[in-house]
């Protein structure tokens, strides 16, 4: 189903050109590329194993969230999950689909981390994680800003506190 939803929104997007018109305006000011990066549970599964021994009991903050799939597999091992997408059509896929399986230990925020940073300004996690292919220098910024122990990019420890 959600391999389904996730081709409709690329469908749409190809076809409907008053939506591509705004999809492209949104993310132009976004930065992102509408690239879904992980939506499968064994791409997540198989992700998480590369770097679990890094989250293992650790608040967690993924940035650029996608569809949450991520997000859920490493809540099976940090202590507390905070997931934060901006993209509107991502966020609605996983209310859609993933909702009612979603763990009790993880935040899904639709929203920018930015604004979440200025609300929460003494929010700390333990790690940062972010799998993206749009927008990387842009990510690692903000997470520096909010200041982790850890940053892993696309399942590589890049950065490490001291």
């Amino acid at each position: 189903m959600t391999r389904d939803l996730v081709n409709f929104i690329y469908e749409l997007y190809h076809e409907d050109s008053e939506f591509r018109r705004k999809v492209e305006s949104y993310h132009r000011d976004t930065k992102s590329t509408l690239i879904l990066t992980v939506y499968t549970k064994e791409k997540a599964r198989e992700e998480v194993e590369k770097f679990k021994h890094i989250i293992r009991d650790k608040v967690v903050l993924e940035l650029g969230a996608g569809i949450g799939i991520l997000a859920m597999e490493m809540a099976k091992y940090a202590k507390f999950v905070v997931a934060i997408e901006k993209d509107p059509a991502w966020s609605w896929i996983f209310v859609r689909n993933h909702l009612y399986e979603k763990p009790r230990n993880l935040i899904f925020v639709f929203g920018d981390a930015e604004e979440f940073l200025k609300l929460f300004d003494s929010f700390r996690p333990d790690v940062v994680v972010i799998y993206s292919k749009s927008a990387i220098d842009h990510f690692i910024i903000m997470a520096l800003a909010f200041r982790p122990k850890a940053i892993v990019l696309n399942g590589k420890l890049i950065f490490e506190e001291e």
